[in-house]
């Protein structure tokens, strides 16, 4: 049987959560069934472009993330050559730049199929009112094309609904997963991981660590941690933070925690590739971003048992339950963050029944294998029905 083409474009291929759910689906697919490329804009990172061992990569020269214009014409032009010389039958974009142009130019090249998935809001409330509004005018006409929206998230896909992005029926929740393995596996030998992470950062043994991962860059929030951390500086001596991942944002951050007083006591590690080992490691996670579609480093944080404070973002209460296995606190709030990670420390008892909270049967959502298999079965579900996206989707 003559295999289904399919093509997969997402603004960059960087070290995040969306980048890794892409690469999981696009290798896990049946490649006896589907015969699967990925394109992305740039700057994509040549490590994670080498994850790709049954792909194809296609580079789009001018996709890139900022909104430019004349470079997003290019890109478009670049995004109808590449679908026009593929003859694919199903697109499937990601992230809000190729989201948009990739199913403009889906549509343009009229490829039957188009799939999104949401890993995040496009048209977030920290936008700019005027650019908040330019998102969500191109987020409902790309929409009225779109056959099917993926989204990581319940908030995201009420969300989306409720600003009448697309009819109801056409949003379906899978789940971002990830290898659950090595992270069940780290949860068992805490003591191994937390030993190794102190000798690597050279800290003493009984030392604790509240620790992050993220993208460095704005949205993520960590200068709310540094802020938090200098709060708690002298109350806690014996505390150190830990902020994995890599970004154009760590010169400022660096520079940020040395004025405040706690240069020595803040670790930046770089990309992390054994994440799950680095968070066996911590004592208590953090996630300060400004928004998300869900947070999955914290979905990976609860599968190695750690206790989690975070801001109230999109996602966060599906998988913190405030007060049975972490606590949520009001967004950009430094006070209440310090003070619930303050009450953390201050009370071991209380972090250890945090960290006990059995949430594991609820964590399985995230199995990659589990999403891959659910996204087989959708495109095997539109693919046999060749419906059109529905009353708004006409091809008028």
């Amino acid at each position: 049987m003559k295999r289904v083409r399919v093509l997969h474009i997402i603004t960059r291929l960087i070290s995040g959560g969306a980048d890794e759910n892409t690469i999981f689906s696009v290798e896990g697919l049946d490649h006896s069934r589907y015969e699967v490329h990925l394109a992305a804009g740039e700057p994509s990172e040549p490590d994670i472009i080498a994850k790709l061992r049954r792909t194809q990569f296609l580079r789009i020269p001018h996709l890139q993330r900022e909104l430019r214009p004349r470079k997003d014409f290019l890109a478009l032009r670049e995004t109808l050559s590449l679908i026009g010389k593929g003859r694919y039958q199903l697109v499937h974009t990601h992230e809000a730049k190729a989201g948009i142009i990739g199913r403009i130019a889906a549509r343009w090249c009229r490829v039957p199929l188009i799939v999104h998935t949401l890993h995040g809001i496009t048209f977030h409330r920290h936008l700019p009112p005027a650019t908040r509004m330019l998102y969500l005018s191109l987020e409902r006409l790309v929409g009225r094309w779109t056959h099917l929206f993926l989204c990581v998230g319940d908030d995201l896909r009420s969300t989306y609904i409720r600003s009448r992005v697309a009819d109801p029926e056409r949003f379906v929740v899978v789940r971002s997963g990830f290898d659950l393995c090595p992270f069940r596996q780290a949860a068992r030998e805490r003591a191994l991981h937390r030993r190794a992470l102190r000798e690597r950062l050279g800290i003493p043994a009984n030392a604790k660590i509240v620790g992050t991962a993220a993208r460095l860059e704005p949205r993520k929030g960590v200068q709310f941690l540094l802020q938090a951390a200098a709060q708690l500086a002298n109350e806690h001596p014996d505390v150190h933070f830990a902020v994995a991942g890599r970004g154009e944002y760590r010169g400022w951050l660096q520079r940020q925690a040395t004025e405040l007083g706690i240069g020595d006591r803040v670790h930046f590690l770089g990309h992390v590739e054994e994440i799950h080992a680095y968070l066996a490691g911590l004592d208590l996670f953090v996630l300060s971003s400004l928004w998300e579609g869900l947070p999955r480093a914290v979905v990976q944080a609860r599968a190695v048992g750690l206790p989690v404070v975070g801001f109230d973002v999109e996602g966060m209460r599906e998988v913190v339950r405030d007060g049975r296995n972490g606590f949520v606190v009001p967004s950009k709030d430094v006070v209440a963050l310090a003070g619930s990670i303050d009450r953390l420390l201050r009370d071991p008892e209380l972090a250890d029944r945090l960290s006990r909270y059995d949430d594991a049967e609820y964590l399985r959502q995230w199995d990659k294998d589990q999403m891959v298999a659910r996204i087989q079965e959708l495109y095997e579900q539109i693919l046999s029905a060749g419906a059109s996206p529905g009353p708004r989707g006409s091809m008028a």
